[in-house]
């Protein structure tokens, strides 16, 4: 029998009450996002996947691969996704200073500008949430910290696609935030979790939205 077991966003919630974690429970709209791309071996099925059922997704990019990649950023850009900041570097938050931590977040906003921001690894001190809320030097803007509700752990070679899948179904409910990942680590899980589940929720009546 597979062991579902969903993280424990209950303490991170009390530990960052800041975050978004989900939006209005109310209404049949979910929100997939993308981590740590764009990659040239998966944003390019990402995309024409998306473009397939014509849904919509943010992504949540390291700066450093969108300004290597410029025509994955181009193409993410065109096809009307919403980019937002992981960081130029894919800094941890807990094993940097402040300074150097928004530094960094700041060097994002020199190759795409957004006021969205996922901290990679979900983790920050509480003197990082306070300025990037309020937007302190050198960021150029307020930030929205955005988490989600509903995290796969597409990444984790432990897991298999069949768990992943199990997690997605069970815990993806109206507001729901999906995290997914645009790397090599998801890779294999991405090209067969993507389109099944597009399908699944949309035959289910939900909206696929991006967040702004």
């Amino acid at each position: 029998m597979l062991q579902i077991v969903h993280p424990n966003w209950f303490l991170r919630r009390i530990i960052y009450p800041s975050y978004i974690y989900n939006f209005d429970r109310s209404q049949p709209y979910l929100y997939l996002t993308f981590d740590d791309g764009p990659t040239t071996e998966l944003t390019p099925f990402i995309l024409k996947t998306l473009a397939q059922y014509n849904v919509q997704a943010t992504f949540f990019c390291v700066g450093h691969n969108l300004a290597k990649y410029e025509e994955l950023h181009q193409a993410i850009v065109e096809q009307k996704h919403t980019i937002a900041n992981h960081s130029f570097n894919h800094v941890h938050g807990l094993k940097n200073k402040t300074e150097d931590f928004l530094d960094n977040v700041a060097l994002f906003e020199t190759v795409q500008a957004s006021n969205l921001f996922r901290p990679p690894y979900g983790l920050l001190k509480h003197s990082q949430i306070k300025k990037l809320l309020c937007g302190a030097h050198p960021l150029h803007n307020p930030y929205k910290i955005i988490l989600g509700d509903v995290i796969p752990y597409d990444f984790d070679a432990h897991n298999s696609t069949e768990l992943c899948w199990q997690r997605i179904v069970r815990f993806t409910q109206n507001g729901s935030i999906i995290i997914l990942h645009d790397n090599k680590k998801a890779q294999d899980k991405i090209l067969n979790l993507l389109p099944r589940m597009i399908r699944h929720f949309l035959e289910k009546g939900f909206q696929f939205k991006v967040i702004s």
